[in-house]
């Protein structure tokens, strides 16, 4: 990997972030190493999609995941363990290089499969 995450993947670890406790913009900050701005813009954009929802009973706004994004979450992390299993089935293969490729492939594959049903997702709530 680049180093550089795709919107799609600062959306899901955002998303995975809140739903694993983090609930305050200043933790969610640090742990997916965001700036200030684009968490903001990350954080509106999850709202406005009711994958997360602000809490003010709180002195201060807390992030809670939403139902709709723990099954969001839930997707993806299907998607991502069906890649997990295709690269297990490379090691000691003979010709590892082919499949290098072709996993190559699965994973751009796998982003649009993900992109794809999180349309159909939305379109359906």
């Amino acid at each position: 990997m680049n180093g550089k995450k795709s919107r799609l993947e600062t959306y899901l670890d955002v998303l995975e972030t809140v739903r694993s406790g983090e609930s305050e913009p200043a933790n969610i900050v640090c742990r997916c190493d965001l700036a200030w701005t684009s968490l903001r813009d990350v954080l509106a954009s999850l709202a406005e999609q009711e994958l997360i929802r602000l809490n003010l009973e709180e002195s201060r706004g807390i992030f809670d995941i939403t139902e709709k994004g723990r099954q969001l979450l839930g997707y993806s992390r299907k998607v991502k363990g069906f890649l997990t299993l295709n690269r297990s089935a490379t090691q000691g293969h003979a010709d590892s290089s082919l499949l290098q490729s072709r996993l190559a492939w699965n994973s751009r594959l796998s982003r649009i499969v993900i992109v794809n049903i999180v349309r159909y997702y939305y379109t359906l709530g």
